[in-house]
C-alpha cells in the first residue's frame, strides 16, 4: 500500500510533468536541444547569446510553472529559471573572489574570519 506522502510525490511528479506538456518545444533552435519550450528557447538565446543548453528540467514553484535550464558560457555554469511565458525569474551563477567588488570581498573576508570560502554566488 501506497502511503499518504509517497501519493503527494507521484502527484507532484506528475503535476511537473503535465505542466511542461503544453509549451510548445523547439525542435532545434541554434545550441537548444530538442525538447525546450519555443518560448524559453527564445528567452535564453536572447538573455545569454552563444550559451549552451547543458540541461533542462520542469519545475513547480509557488504555483508558477518554471523551466530551470542549465547552460554554459564562457567557461561559466549558469541556472535560470524561465516562466511559461519566456520571462526570466531568476539567474544563479558561480563567482571567484575576485570577481566581486572589492567592498564586498572585504565583507566575505572579515565574516568567513579566515576560513575557506567554498562557494560565491550570483542570483538575480
Amino acid at each position: 500500500m501506497v502511503g499518504h506522502g509517497r501519493w503527494r510525490e507521484m502527484l507532484i511528479v506528475a503535476l511537473v510533468l503535465v505542466a511542461g506538456a503544453g509549451w510548445g518545444t523547439a525542435a532545434s533552435v541554434g545550441r537548444t536541444p530538442t525538447g525546450v519550450p519555443v518560448l524559453v528557447a527564445k528567452a535564453i538565446d536572447a538573455a545569454f547569446p552563444g550559451a549552451v543548453i547543458k540541461g533542462v528540467e520542469a519545475e513547480l514553484e509557488e504555483g508558477v510553472e518554471l523551466c530551470v535550464v542549465l547552460l554554459q558560457q564562457g567557461g561559466r555554469a549558469i541556472e535560470v529559471e524561465v516562466a511559461r511565458d519566456g520571462s526570466i525569474a531568476e539567474v544563479e551563477s558561480v563567482l571567484a573572489l575576485a570577481e566581486v567588488p572589492d567592498g564586498v570581498a572585504e565583507a566575505i573576508r572579515t565574516r568567513t574570519q579566515g576560513g575557506e570560502i567554498i562557494l560565491i554566488e550570483r542570483l538575480t
